[in-house]
């Protein structure tokens, strides 16, 4: 009798990473093969042969800003000088939810996610940092299609 593994690998959830990078690959973002390479990196963060969990959680993160600011800025958002040089993840986050884009709730989930995977896979919470790393890197993806999903619906 062999073993069966029940625990998901991250190979098994490509599924969203695929559909993620083929919605950004047609749509018009100025973003979108950074908000890809951004999603590679993470990868190959986790499935190196010493994996770097914190590196895959910032790529992931990196990936969800750089979406969430290149939406903004396509629905007409313009940053303060200020802002830009901060890259404005925040007011750009509001700036979906006031024009309509994204509900209250929406923005606040989103907020959380991103909350979430910045404290890096060092969280004492019983998960080791693989288990954290995939669940929040799965998560960010997640996350990032439902927002794609929704802007492209916008654009329709």
């Amino acid at each position: 009798m062999g073993v069966l593994s029940v625990e998901p690998v991250i190979e098994a959830n490509c599924h969203i990473e695929d559909d993620l990078t083929r919605g950004l690959q047609s749509t018009d973002l100025c973003e979108a093969e950074e908000i890809v390479r951004h999603i590679e990196l993470s990868a190959r963060a986790f499935l190196q042969s010493e994996p770097d969990y914190n590196g895959c959680l910032s790529n992931a993160r990196i990936a969800l800003e750089t979406l969430v600011r290149g939406i903004a800025k396509n629905k007409g958002h313009a940053l303060s000088n200020h802002e830009e040089t901060k890259k404005a993840w925040g007011s750009s986050l509001q700036y979906l939810s006031v024009n309509g884009l994204l509900t209250k709730s929406q923005e606040q989930a989103i907020s959380s996610v991103y909350t979430l995977v910045s404290k890096g896979s060092h969280v004492p919470i019983g998960f080791t940092d693989e288990e954290y790393a995939r669940f929040s890197r799965n998560l960010v993806a997640s996350i990032c299609y439902f927002i794609l999903k929704v802007f492209s619906e916008s654009n329709a």
